[in-house]
């Protein structure tokens, strides 16, 4: 009877394993599929990183001729992180001929291995000590097919996917801090594992900067819920507060960290809207400028307050449900960032949580709210990527409130039956519009044209003794450099010239040998000598279009 017993529960670990190598093979291949299609370009950011990854793999240096090895990356004048841009150089050295392929692969790895990561992390929060001390009465709570549950929820998310198959820096740094969250909770038996979690958090903080806010106080709030309170566990958790905050000074340090600041800052947020700023001083005037009244009008609350309708818009049937994202790249505009299944399974896991543990409840919730702070301070709101963190807890959520709702009712395999044919045809119905819709109608908005503009411009090059390329889309040098065989070491040359008598002056080239990137004047610039023109139909009336596109045209007289 033993030996069958263990046989039993050996099938059933083998079966576990089994279904979790098919939700992860499923997660890759969703998000590796067509990634070099879809999305149909790289987008400004994506191009960028591509640039100065490429660079490094050839050279040795970041496009600029700085050093790879640097805090802040300058870019095309936006002070990008260095963490995604290192992870893709190995991808640069073996893949030559695809650089979306080179540039997004970081990115699918990073969301598959997310998926094996919310499995885990499910885990070690619904522990049943955890929960309650009393392990009989919820140990219901737990269970091996509801960490499943929350996986495959997270391997087919719209949310999620979306950033998945692109290089979103928030993407990578996602799985950064659910590391370093995971092997904090593990570390409260195996304290060795802190140091895994100091590595995590440093490679989160220095790959997307809101990680900066969110993982320490997601791993203060872990560990006043979780941790025991001796002495010896509050020194070791300072210990590793200390390191990660002094990794993060050469980030302050930097000379290019002040101007990084103000770019992050320039965005209108609630912190620096000065409409607030006056609201509250006028009313404080009109209650007399008393010591009550500059505490009841304080900035503060009235900044708090819009931080909370920002926070709640966030969870608007509109983002959830119906199309998410504003932002073309950001959703795919015709679903909402949950499915509707998971929707349900979030506000039954919701209830359930509140009913039977308050502890998790609260510490999921918290958590949640710390990950949407990032999102709520600027104004552009909901805002998938600034809120992406919150795509584990949501989920985490929605696969326990499913898990207990397939406990509960009467009919299980009716429920069953309907919950699994609801989730596929809403499923089928995003990958069909996506794969099938998306691009045409995401085109602009992920810059889509500019390789086929830069292939073409490159069988023509040697022809052209000029060629006034159009900046109207925004940085086009950066996809110049990119797709063309242009010497990188000559431009890097180029720009510490520059770079010597206007030092931090990282704005964007407007020159690379004889091509200019600037707007068109057609009637003027068709007179000069041997041109090559390529820029919009509305620049270019008489133009050629070139394969078909919507963005660019071209003309020449040679």
């Amino acid at each position: 009877m033993k030996f069958k017993f263990k046989n039993k529960y050996l099938k059933l670990r083998v079966n576990n394993k089994i279904l979790l190598f098919l939700v992860i093979l499923l997660a890759f291949i969703l998000r590796v599929y067509k990634v070099n299609q879809i999305p149909p370009g790289l987008y400004w950011d994506e191009a960028a990183m591509a640039l100065d990854a490429k660079s490094i793999s050839l050279t040795g240096k970041d496009h600029h001729g700085n050093s790879w090895w640097q805090p802040i990356y300058p870019s095309w004048g936006d002070y990008k992180l260095p963490g995604y841009i290192l992870m893709a150089v190995p991808f640069f050295k073996l893949i030559k001929t695809s650089p979306e392929i080179a540039i997004r692969l970081p990115s699918v790895l990073a969301g598959t291995l997310t998926v094996l990561v919310v499995y885990f992390l499910t885990q070690e929060l619904f522990k049943n000590k955890n929960i309650n001390k009393d392990k009989i009465k919820y140990s219901s709570l737990n269970s091996k097919y509801l960490s499943l549950i929350a996986s495959l929820l997270l391997a087919i998310s719209p949310w999620h996917l979306q950033f998945s198959r692109a290089a979103f820096e928030g993407n990578l740094a996602l799985l950064f801090n659910s590391l370093a969250l995971l092997f904090f909770l593990k570390a409260r038996n195996k304290k060795g594992l802190l140091g895994l979690t100091a590595i995590f958090a440093i490679f989160g903080i220095y790959t997307y900067y809101s990680a900066r806010i969110v993982l320490p106080i997601l791993l203060v709030l872990t560990f006043f819920v979780f941790w025991k309170k001796s002495f010896k566990n509050i020194a070791i958790f300072l210990f590793i507060l200390m390191v990660v905050y002094l990794s993060f000074l050469s980030l302050k340090n930097t000379s290019l960290a002040a101007k990084a600041d103000q770019f992050r800052l320039s965005t209108k947020n609630i912190l620096s809207d000065i409409l607030l700023i006056q609201y509250s001083n006028r009313l404080i005037q009109e209650d007399g400028s008393s010591f009550l009244a500059k505490k009841i009008h304080h900035r503060f609350l009235y900044q708090g307050k819009q931080l909370g309708i920002h926070f709640f818009d966030h969870f608007s049937g509109q983002f959830l449900l119906l199309s998410g994202d504003s932002n073309l790249r950001h959703s795919s505009g015709r679903v909402g960032v949950l499915f509707l299944i998971a929707f349900l399974g979030f506000i039954y896991g919701e209830y359930y949580l509140f009913l039977k543990s308050k502890k998790l409840f609260i510490y999921l919730n918290l958590a949640l709210l710390v990950s949407f702070l990032p999102a709520c301070v600027p104004y552009e709101i909901p805002h998938a990527l600034r809120s992406l963190n919150g795509v584990l807890f949501i989920n985490i959520i929605s696969g326990f409130g499913l898990f207990q709702l397939i406990k509960v009712v009467k009919n299980r395999k009716i429920f069953l039956i309907a919950g699994s044919c609801l989730l596929f045809f809403q499923f089928f119905f995003y990958l069909h519009d996506y794969y099938v819709h998306y691009s045409s109608r995401s085109f602009i908005a992920w810059q889509g044209g500019y390789r086929e503009a830069i292939d073409f411009l490159n069988q023509n090059y040697k022809r052209a003794e000029k060629v006034v390329f159009t900046d109207f889309y925004a940085r086009p040098y950066l996809y110049y450099l990119l797709y063309s065989n242009y010497s990188l070491e000559e431009f890097q040359n180029q720009r510490q010239e520059i770079l010597a008598n206007q030092p931090l002056n990282y704005s964007e080239t407007k020159e690379v040998g004889k091509i200019e990137f600037r707007p068109i004047n057609f009637e003027k610039d068709k007179e000069i000598e041997n041109v090559l023109l390529i820029g919009t139909r509305k620049e270019i009336y008489k133009g050629s279009q070139i394969k078909n596109m919507e963005t660019f045209v071209s003309w020449k007289n040679y």
